[in-house]
């Protein structure tokens, strides 16, 4: 087994993992996922507990996996790349790094460390970081981003327009992952239906979501295009600050 393109290779044919990646059918998927890899995750175990440099094979295997995905992100056309890597991404935080987490090797956590480290060198635009399979199975109660698929839809976009999308995979990617991550997604689950409801209820709804377009998330894909992700948090706080004050607290 040549371990290096075997574990680059793990990124591939994996359409039918991804049309499962849905609440009702996630946790066999992860499971299936998982036991497909086992052999190659255990061979990875042998090699890194018998190696007299450690920290150079989970170097190199990440190396060999990130350059992979950098040679077929370079071959798409210009204007496919950003729905590629959002998908790579993806693939990444759902099923990847989860899936090392969950073999719970002893070169688990460092090879975890080392890959998100090349691969957010290698893809600057979108970051990622780690979460675990809990986590994410968890997340299907929270999967409606109410206020923007609200303030997308009164302007005319569908609920797969890019700024659905892309706040989505940043709420799946990065703030899940940062320390009051879970904390604020929580809330904000708990509060955004009874703010839209209660938008809707206004006579300026239109022109209420055309200013929390303009104000916030205009803004935010802006700041996420810039790798500005703690920007982007900092914001996303003011909106639901705002938010809260005008709609439930007045």
């Amino acid at each position: 087994m040549d371990i290096y393109h075997d574990f680059a290779a793990i990124r591939q044919d994996n359409d039918d993992f991804v049309r499962r990646f849905h609440k009702d059918t996630y946790a066999d998927a992860f499971s299936d996922f998982l036991n497909k890899h086992t052999p190659l995750f255990e061979t990875i175990e042998s090699e890194y507990t018998s190696s007299e440099d450690a920290s150079k094979l989970l170097a190199d295997l990440s190396g060999a996996f990130v350059a992979l995905a950098k040679e077929e992100y370079d071959a798409q056309k210009k204007a496919k790349r950003t729905s590629y890597l959002i998908d790579q991404n993806s693939l990444m935080v759902v099923y990847i790094l989860p899936s090392i987490r969950e073999y719970s090797a002893s070169f688990s956590e460092p090879l975890i460390t080392e890959l998100v480290d090349q691969w957010n060198r290698a893809f600057k635009q979108y970051t990622i970081r780690p979460g675990t399979f809990k986590e994410i199975n968890a997340g299907f109660k929270r999967k409606l981003c109410y206020v923007t698929t609200a303030v997308c839809l009164s302007l005319g976009k569908d609920e797969n327009c890019r700024e659905i999308s892309l706040l989505k995979h940043y709420r799946d990617t990065f703030l899940i992952a940062e320390s009051d991550g879970k904390k604020l997604i929580d809330e904000y689950y708990d509060i955004a239906p009874t703010i839209v409801n209660r938008i809707n209820k206004c006579a300026d709804a239109k022109e209420t979501y055309k200013m929390i377009y303009k104000n916030y998330i205009s803004p935010c894909i802006d700041l996420i295009d810039e790798n500005r992700l703690l920007d982007c948090k900092e914001l996303y706080i003011r909106m639901m600050q705002s938010l809260k004050q005008n709609y439930l607290l007045s």
